[in-house]
Parts: structure tokens; sequence; C-alpha cells
């Protein structure tokens, strides 16, 4: 997420409130709520209770989100981080990039990258033109700039 919200502030034609730490850490923490729903998981079967694993998979995908607010929210993230985690569908067209929209790229773009089509064909994504402009400089990069830079991230934040 980083790395596209770095992108942005290149090819965007006006001025971004958007941080690319910001953006790495609201892409780190979308899923918190997943790792206390498997500990519980884990608890529980350690307990000597069963749960297949096909219903808690289940659980887990359906519950995640929710979870991941609860914790955000008792944590005193901001909306910024807790859309990111709950990923509401949005039915305002708002022109301004957000979080969420970049994690929404980011999930398009990690889609891409695994050459899953089928997913893709079903992800949505609404971009302007700068988003447009990072998506295809993204999808055309070699692997090796790309992974280049993937290491000036982590290694300017301290990852």
């Amino acid at each position: 997420m980083a790395l596209i919200c770095q992108k942005m502030h290149i090819y965007s034609n006006k001025p971004l409130k958007l941080e690319p730490e910001k953006a790495l850490l609201t892409g780190l923490l979308a899923d918190i709520g997943l790792f206390g729903l498997i500990n519980e998981y884990s608890h529980f079967i350690e307990q000597g209770n069963y749960l297949d694993f096909n219903i808690a998979k289940y659980i887990f995908q359906e519950n995640c989100a929710l979870a991941s607010k609860i914790v955000l929210s008792q944590w005193g993230f901001d909306s910024d981080y807790i859309a990111v985690a709950t990923n509401p569908i949005t039915t305002n067209h708002d022109s301004d990039i957000s979080y969420l929209t970049i994690a929404r790229m980011t999930h398009h773009f990690l889609l891409f990258k695994t050459n899953n089509a089928a997913a893709m064909n079903e992800h949505e994504v609404e971009l302007d033109l700068a988003g447009a402009e990072v998506m295809y400089e993204l999808t055309n990069m070699s692997e090796l700039e790309f992974n280049n830079q993937l290491k000036q991230i982590t290694h300017s934040y301290g990852i």
C-alpha cells in the first residue's frame, strides 16, 4: 500500500492527504481481528473441542472485518484504519483518494501479480486518471524493478 500511495503522490495533479507510512500501517493492521479469531479457535481446539476447519474458515471470513473493527476501535485507531479493515461498500463516488481506495488498488494489483483472473473479474476498483497511471506503471514494471522498489519501501520505513 505504501508503494501505491507514493506513486499516487507522483501522478496526482492535486495534493493528497495520504501518507505512505499510514498506508503501510493500515494495510498491516487490516486483518488484525483474524489473529484474535485464530487464537480463540486454537484455544478451543487445545481444550479438546472439535470444529471442522471449513466451518472455522467460514467463521473467520464472516467475522474478520467486525473483529478488526472492534480491535482497532478499542485501540483508538481512526476511521481510515477501520475503513480499510471493514472494506465497506461505498455508494458515493468521492473524487478524493482515500486509504480505502489505496487498499482496493493494492488488492487488485496483488490479484494481477498472482494471475488470478477469475478473482480480478469479481473485484472492482474505481480509479481516477492518477490511479490508472499508477496501476499501468506497476503492472508493466519488471519483477526486478518491482522488488527493488519494495525493498526501498521496507528500508525507508524500518521494516
